[in-house]
């Protein structure tokens, strides 16, 4: 049996209202576009964080992205995994 959806998808439109999926979405817009700008840092900047700050930005990069990646997958992505 195939389904047309996920069952995230099916869990999701069944807990969460479409004001706070819009608000989700917005967050997780927000989570990759703070990765990227992060990422892209000159190395003198991110050192100097590290120094000045004790802001390790590779560290945030990787929880960032591993919180996009874990808890917040695209539908398609499950879908397709389905079939691999």
């Amino acid at each position: 049996m195939v389904a047309s959806r996920s069952e995230r998808a099916i869990l999701q439109d069944m807990c969460v209202d479409d004001g706070e999926l819009m608000q989700l979405t917005e967050a997780r817009e927000a989570i990759g576009e703070l990765a990227e700008v992060l990422d892209e840092l000159p190395d003198v900047l991110k050192r100097m964080l590290s120094r000045e700050g004790q802001l390790d930005t590779e560290v945030w990069v990787r929880r960032l992205r591993g919180a996009l990646a874990d808890r917040f997958l695209d539908d398609a992505t499950d879908q397709n995994e389905l079939f691999d």
